[in-house]
């Protein structure tokens, strides 16, 4: 916040200072002013005056002005630069309390000009404000046991705070209680009901953010003193004498005028309400309406749907694992066994149990009168009641989107039926010319989202050859696999393409569409792609061996072909690219768009370039880019340094190379290129164009303007795609433009040793010496050692493993941090004794310095050191990944010391583990 106040202000100044030579010394602005919402934005006091108030020399250190503030502060002054003023209080403001600011006339500038008037201003801290409550505005059902929590931005005043708030049962009658502040003891009963609360708050991630302190789940991080600190007299805790009632409502009011602990300003009003629990009982049970396929109302009355979840309705919120474990049917009904594990403290007023149900049956079911609710009540009487389910929901299923079914096995496709007195099947046969153009016509057909909700398909040019109504005739209440006729749509053929579209609603009377694009072919086939080239392999589905003979076709979009060849006796076929065959990508993130056409006698099969879905590389720890292109650029690009100042020359360089399909390196020689320089905010700083020389590189000074903004400045290098319209990024660099001063002292962290040994001191010494050599004696050190995870190398033994194969040290985490004062020499030492806890291998240990002078200027220093696990290292080297079985797998086994240095003679266990994937074949539907 600070820095970007600095920089409004520092443009105000810039903006007025020629008026300010015509009219004299005036102040532009002084902040903060008017009621502040934080106290952090009072952490400095600004006054900017419209000319240069002291030498630019002389803006260093603490220094003397007569600025009056009333009450008065501790704090020092000091300049910012020769025209602000800063007065830096020594500890936070007061709360609600106001200031007047008061700069005397008859001060001059550094030109002799002088203030004319006094310029006094006032601004006031924030005044005591509810913020929060336990239990929210209009909460309903709140414990009658549970306090009050009310939370204030400020600590508060407890001696008079009970005059201001009062508690009314139903708005109107006066409720005692009793007022205290929140428990510093975090294990304590107060901090138990906070806990309870946020566990059941829905939206806690906003509310820990906005109002609660963040510790309240991580107390046992914190110590008590900790607590007292963030929360000490900011909640108070109201505890009516007599619990509450039931079924009520109560209203805490907090009138207007109530005062904080500190300062005088009266706090606002607020109010809120809440309601309290009711007499536990139970309701009854909710059922769910379901229709069957011709929309007639088949659960109805006191028919409960056997599939579909029991919702009970209680007067209370009651925990569904406690309530399914205390019921008793008849007849019986298996509980799952989530509920014997599930969470048992939150709870609802409408529970669902999803239980197994029968169809068509009656059930008694008994709900003891020992079940409680969540606060604790007993339901006090045996409850009994029956219902009666009714038939399963109508329902159809079968794998959507595209198949294969074997050719050489019967043409039938199975589908899932259950309660379904009649469904429509349709049917079309579907030509190898047709394929790409049923795609392009309504590819989201196919995917699961249309294969539910859209409407029914009939793409152009596609007749449906079978379509009839199909009534199966089977028995009520149980799942069937029923076969479709593929042949139908085949008219003899023993191989082709069918088109299967089932029309039909489902329980809640919603219109399904479930489509199929099944190939019913002997052709096996894969596609291995890439901008430079693929290779697709045929194989016969009954035997798997490969296929010699077949044609092999690439089509685009339009349905041309693009390449076409025959399968050699390893059943492969090797064709150009994507990109060798003229097919572009539609975006940079999709994959491009062609279709492969095999055929063999009679058969015929197809793969889409989309279909990319399967077993990932990575698995097999495997390198690939999965975003290939034929020419991919490599490029380097930067500047003589990486920091300018406003009004310096940029020489800006760049390198350039291309990769040649998967292994040839090519210069792009007298190569068109663009190059653009953006500033901070996107802005253009400059665009050129050029050809980048023999060596594939160029060169450019770039003069930034004077009045430039600030920041990051980014150079893009792009080139013309091959269409000779769009342009393609081929690099990108940065530097940064920024006012700064050279530093006038250094910072060196020093330790002992290089490597250490877990369990041994770490000697850390941080020195600060100004440049010409004299040491900076009681200067403000800070300093923070963090661990970090280690992976030990070899250089011989590269390929060996050594430490842990898994690491619980992801990450690093603070070791040990704080302060002191450099001494007489500029010193300041420290040991450090890193235990290794959270580490199973070695670890990295870095330390860092930060020395701050009279000026408030910093400067960092850092040292990283090696602490190794033990004082030698085992390393590991397996013959292989893979071991076929009855063979022999060898294990090297080395010992070396962390210096590289063999370390023979030790005694090494050796554990070997056992563990075995099985691939299991699985029957599907129809017994494929």
């Amino acid at each position: 916040m600070r820095k970007y106040l600095l920089f409004l202000l520092t443009g105000i100044v810039l903006l007025h200072a020629e008026e300010a030579d015509e009219e004299g010394l005036r102040i532009l602005n002084a902040v903060p002013r008017g009621s502040i919402e934080s106290l952090s934005q009072a952490n400095m006091i600004l006054v900017v005056f419209s000319e240069p108030m002291v030498p630019l020399s002389a803006i260093t250190g603490e220094v003397s002005f007569p600025l009056e503030i009333e009450p008065p502060i501790e704090g020092k002054l000091r300049w910012l630069g020769t025209m602000m003023l800063a007065f830096e209080p020594a500890d936070s403001l007061p709360y609600a309390t106001e200031f007047r600011v008061r700069v005397p006339s008859g001060v001059r500038s550094v030109r002799g000009h002088k203030l004319r008037e006094d310029y006094v201003w006032t601004f006031s801290t924030p005044a005591p404000k509810l913020i929060f409550t336990i239990p929210c505005d209009q909460e309903s059902l709140v414990d009658i046991k549970r306090p009050i929590f009310l939370f204030f931005n400020q600590p508060m005043d407890s001696a008079t705070a009970g005059r201001y708030i009062k508690l009314l049962e139903s708005g109107r009658r006066s409720v005692k209680y009793t007022l205290r502040y929140l428990s510093p003891d975090p294990r304590g009963e107060d901090w138990e009901w906070i806990r309870d609360f946020s566990r059941g708050y829905m939206y806690w991630w906003d509310l820990s953010r906005r109002h609660l302190p963040r510790f309240v789940h991580d107390y046992r991080k914190f110590t008590r003193e900790e607590i007292q600190e963030n929360l000490r007299k900011r909640v108070f805790v109201l505890y009516p004498e007599k619990p509450l009632k039931r079924s009520t409502y109560y209203k805490v009011k907090v009138k207007k005028g109530i005062k904080g602990a500190e300062g005088d300003l009266p706090g606002a009003g607020a109010a809120f309400y809440f309601r309290t629990y009711n007499r536990f009982e139970f309701r009854g049970i909710e059922r769910v309406e379901t229709r069957d396929q011709s929309g007639k109302l088949i659960s109805e009355g006191e028919r409960q749907s056997p599939d579909r979840p029991i919702r009970f309705v209680f007067s209370n919120p009651v925990n569904s694992a406690l309530l399914a474990l205390s019921l008793t049917f008849d007849p019986p009904v298996e509980i799952p066994d989530y509920y014997r594990t599930a969470d048992r403290n939150r709870g609802s007023t409408r529970p669902s149990l999803d239980l197994k149900l029968l169809p068509d049956t009656l059930y008694r079911v008994t709900i003891p009168e020992t079940l409680v609710d969540v606060y604790g009540n007993r339901l006090g009487k045996r409850v009994i009641f029956s219902f009666r389910t009714g038939d399963f929901n109508p329902d159809l299923l079968f794998k959507i989107g595209h198949g294969i079914v074997e050719s050489y096995e019967p043409h039938r496709y199975p589908v899932e039926l259950i309660n379904f007195d009649s469904f429509r099947l349709q049917m079309a046969r579907i030509y190898p010319d047709e394929v790409i153009p049923l795609f392009l016509s309504a590819e989201e057909a196919f995917d699961w989202i249309g294969s539910f909700f859209r409407n029914d398909f009939s793409p152009p040019g596609v007749t449906f050859l079978v379509d009839t109504v199909i009534s199966p005739s089977l028995p009520r209440n149980r799942r069937y696999r029923y076969p479709l006729n593929l042949d139908l749509a085949l008219q003899g053929d023993s191989a082709g393409i069918v088109l299967l579209q089932l029309p039909y609603r489902d329980g809640q009377w919603n219109e399904r569409y479930r489509k199929a694009l099944l190939q019913v072919t002997g052709l096996g086939a894969s596609l291995k792609y890439s901008p430079a080239d693929m290779v697709v392999y045929v194989n016969d589905l009954r035997t798997g061996r490969p296929l010699s003979g077949a044609l092999v076709e690439v089509r685009d979009k339009s349905n041309r072909t693009l390449w076409s060849g025959e399968s050699d006796g390893e059943g492969l076929v090797r064709a150009p690219g994507w990109a060798k065959l003229g097919i572009n990508r539609p975006n940079s993130w999709r994959p491009p768009e062609f279709w492969v056409f095999i055929k063999k006698g009679g058969d015929f099969s197809f793969l889409s370039s989309e279909w990319d879905w399967g077993i990932e590389p990575y698995r097999f720890h495997l390198r690939y880019d999965w975003n290939p292109t034929l020419d991919k650029f490599y490029s380097v690009i930067f500047t003589d340094r990486k920091l300018y100042r406003p009004g310096d020359t940029v020489h800006v360089e760049g390198i350039f190379r291309v990769m040649v399909g998967t292994s040839s390196w090519k210069v792009p020689a007298e190569l068109p290129c663009r190059v653009t320089i953006l500033g901070p905010l996107r802005d253009t700083l400059e665009v050129f164009s050029l050809a980048l020389d023999d060596w594939g590189s160029f060169d450019r000074d770039v003069v930034i303007p004077s009045r430039s903004r600030l920041g990051t400045y980014w150079i893009f290098v792009d080139t013309l795609k091959a269409d000779g319209r769009k342009w393609a990024s081929i690099g990108r660099g940065h530097f940064r433009v920024e006012e700064f001063r050279a530093a006038t002292f250094e910072v060196n962290v020093r330790t002992d040793r290089d490597e250490y040994i877990f369990g041994d001191s770490v000697i850390c010494r941080f020195s600060g010496r100004y440049l010409f050599g004299a040491p900076m004696k009681g200067a403000s050190v800070r300093w923070n050692a963090t661990l970090g995870s280690f992976t030990y190398r070899h250089p011989i033994f590269a390929d060996y493993s050594f430490g842990p194969m898994v690491s619980k040290s992801l990450g690093s985490f603070l070791l040990e941090s704080g302060g002191g004062e450099l001494d007489e020499k500029g010193e300041f030492v420290r040991a450090l004794f890193p235990k290794g806890k959270g580490f199973l291998g070695s670890a990295r240990l870095t330390v860092e310095a930060t020395v701050r002078d009279p000026s408030a200027r910093s400067v960092s220093g850092r040292k990283t050191v090696v602490i190794h696990r033990g004082e030698f290292y085992i390393g590991l080297k397996g013959s292989g990944r893979l071991v076929t079985i009855d063979s022999t797998y060898g294990l090297n086994v080395v010992t070396v010391r962390p210096d590289g240095s063999l370390f023979p003679g030790q005694r090494v266990q050796l554990k070997l583990f056992h563990r075995q994937w099985i691939s299991v074949r699985k029957v599907g539907l129809g017994g494929r």
